[in-house]
């Protein structure tokens, strides 16, 4: 029976709690504990294999999603795409293939990538082999490619003067193995994408706004005084568009004060879960970043003296990170799925920090779809009025 103590931790509580046994201990006693199962019968022997078989395609994944044209979605066929992908196989020895499936919603392709690992000893500088896999998935209903896999660290082409491979290798190439196989020209959505982000910032900057309004609205007279004070006491002759701007600023960076001092506790969350940190880009090129840099847990340093660039048009979002609330399908009180959510020219990628299951990550990428369809809703309604 295949070794699981190397599972994620994650993997093995959720298949426990499935099963409605106790999820604490070392990974050790909780492998144990699941392999005694097997064996009396209480876990059956098919639930522990898909469960296996799921570890290839499920955990922490560097997910990159990329729009493909629905005409070219609607005609995939199972037989005709597996004897694409052997062409390709017999072209390229580096691609294996271990299974390609169809579905209603989609395609599914799953890729073996048999590489070397470099060990630094004392003495020496090893390579071992090591596989991992890399998974194709055309959302039909969405019509989006989704190229998912969970590289390990320092691997290489080969064991002797190999090239060292990183996350951005695999996405390149597994982009244009895509292309090739479908026919296609992938698109990353870029502007939608950043909406994206910024979309779920405000529905949190919402919350934040109502918590702590009555707090700065204590100390908004004196705000208004100190900022035309300063502008009277140095003769810097501000006009009254940039002494409102200095208020604004102001009181953004009182409401992170009153995060970061008070003894009063804060939650600032939307329905989709809760924002840990977040970076800001500008028109300009200058770049604003928040984060929860107080140590002070599950609440989003927001202050910046350049002001809430959340409400400003010139400000895209290109990175967040977020904690999701999935606790309706994992059957766990309180659980998460935390991910880094990065947003550039040349991909969109959904870094799962969180051990995932294949529905956990469905879930993500499904609201991800979700408010992407209320921003082109809300921008067709735009236009049409």
């Amino acid at each position: 029976m295949e070794s699981i103590k190397n599972f994620k931790q994650r993997s093995l509580q959720l298949l426990l709690n499935q099963h409605g046994k106790a999820i604490t201990g070392t990974k050790q006693e909780l492998s144990e504990k699941i392999l005694e199962l097997v064996e009396a019968g209480a876990i059956k022997s098919d639930t522990f294999n898909e469960w296996i078989e799921n570890q290839n395609i499920q955990g922490n994944k560097h997910l990159y999603i990329y729009s493909i044209n629905k005409e070219i979605v609607d005609t995939i066929e199972e037989k005709k795409l597996s004897l694409k992908v052997k062409e390709m196989r017999e072209s390229d020895r580096m691609f294996d293939p271990t299974s390609v499936e169809v579905t209603e919603t989609h395609a599914l392709i799953t890729v073996k990538e048999s590489r070397y690992r470099r060990r630094e000893t004392e003495t020496e500088e090893k390579y071992e082999e090591i596989d991992f896999f890399v998974l194709i998935d055309i959302d039909k209903r969405l019509s989006v490619a989704n190229i998912s896999f969970d590289p390990p660290t320092e691997i290489y082409t080969s064991n002797k003067d190999g090239h060292n491979i990183t996350t951005a290798n695999l996405r390149d190439r597994y982009k244009k193995i895509v292309e090739t196989l479908f026919e296609c020209d992938l698109s990353n959505e870029y502007l939608l994408n950043s909406k994206v982000l910024k979309y779920m910032w405000n529905l949190v900057n919402d919350s934040i706004n109502t918590n702590l309004t009555p707090y700065t609205d204590k100390i908004s007279d004196q705000i208004d005084l100190f900022a035309n004070m300063m502008n009277t006491v140095l003769d810097l002759e501000l006009d009254s568009t940039i002494i409102e701007n200095i208020c604004r600023d102001l009181k953004f960076y009182t409401q992170g004060v009153i995060i970061t001092y008070s003894n009063d506790e804060f939650t600032f969350e939307n329905q989709y879960g809760k924002i840990i940190t977040e970076s800001f880009s500008g028109k300009s090129g200058q770049s604003v970043v928040f984060g929860n840099e107080t140590g002070v847990e599950n609440t989003p340093v927001h202050y910046s003296l350049k002001g809430p660039v959340s409400d400003d048009s010139n400000y895209q979002c290109k990175h967040l990170k977020f904690a999701w609330d999935t606790s309706h399908i994992s059957g766990m009180k309180r659980s998460e799925v935390i991910t880094i959510i990065d947003s550039s020219r040349n991909y969109f990628r959904v870094k799962f920090v969180t051990y995932a299951t294949r529905e956990e990550m469905g879930y993500v990428l499904s609201k991800i779809a979700e408010i992407k369809g209320r921003i082109q809703d809300s921008e067709r309604h735009y236009s049409e009025s």
